[in-house]
């Protein structure tokens, strides 16, 4: 089986929800349509980077300037990634379906710049910071996009993640994140330091009133959390190279709105798809 040398948060945690769905988006190579919560939320992200961006260039976005930004930014990704609908979505229509995702995609845009942004300053090379780590004894390279890396204050180092949902995040979903343990070891391997907090931000719309909120989570993380998460990609590294590939049927993440894969992929039935048509009548 063809090996992968480059490593991500994201392929890491696809390896671990489904191995079918890392074979084919990794190993293949296979770009399917997204689905529209993901450009929904790529496009949230882009409008939060560009307004960090235009902080350190001296000025602030505007509400106004973000929704029109957001609207803007989600049509682009809509032409350029095409979608691919949840039976659900398409019995709505694509026109109608879009639209609450863009409606999502603007107002969570608009919450963030009126609420975030104007609260944090930029490193100079902190939005979108890349970063590349070859481990030691190890043949790939581990590769991160930070999202935000904030000046330090008093050589106090925080890194920022912004997350949006439908719903409240866990009480603990910061102090249990993977991703935030990714970010917390990249950095390690960029300044040769830990950070000293890593906050989650969450902008969360509720589907049925259409409110939209902002939950602050910190965190840290020390030395035995990294070597919890290197001991978790070796073995996700030794599976991938001994073509041990187990495809998960039971998460949430089976789902046509979370996979691209999920209604060309073998190992979901028929049946269940039927009915999932038949629950979305």
């Amino acid at each position: 089986m063809t090996a992968l040398q480059r490593w991500s948060h994201s392929s890491l945690v696809t390896l671990q929800r489904c191995g079918e769905q890392f074979r084919r988006r990794y190993l293949e190579r296979e770009r399917g349509p997204s689905t529209l919560p993901q450009i929904r939320g790529k496009s949230i992200q882009r409008v939060a980077a560009d307004s960090h961006r235009a902080i350190l260039a001296g000025r602030d976005m505007s509400v106004a300037e973000a929704r029109d930004c957001a609207a803007t930014v989600f049509d682009g990704f809509m032409a350029s990634d095409g979608v691919v609908l949840t039976p659900s979505e398409e019995e709505a229509g694509l026109a109608r379906s879009a639209g609450r995702a863009k409606d999502f995609a603007v107002q969570a845009s608009a919450h963030y710049v009126g609420t975030v942004s104007p609260r944090v300053v930029p490193a100079p090379d902190g939005v979108e910071r890349k970063v590349r780590v070859k481990p030691r004894d190890m043949d790939v390279t581990i590769v991160g996009v930070m999202d935000l890396v904030e000046q330090p204050v008093a050589n106090v180092a925080i890194i920022r993640d912004l997350k949006t949902s439908a719903k409240t995040p866990p009480r603990a979903e910061a102090d249990t994140s993977q991703q935030v343990s990714m970010y917390a070891m990249l950095h390690l391997a960029h300044t040769g330091q830990l950070p000293d907090r890593l906050v989650l931000d969450h902008i969360i719309r509720t589907p049925t009133r259409g409110w939209v909120s902002y939950v602050k989570q910190e965190t840290t993380r020390d030395d035995r959390d990294v070597v919890a998460l290197v001991n978790v990609l070796n073995a996700g590294i030794e599976s991938v190279r001994r073509g041990v590939l187990m495809p998960n049927t039971q998460g949430w993440w089976c789902d046509a709105r979370y996979c691209e894969f999920w209604m060309t992929c073998p190992y979901v039935s028929a049946r269940r798809q039927e009915a999932a048509e038949q629950e979305d009548d």
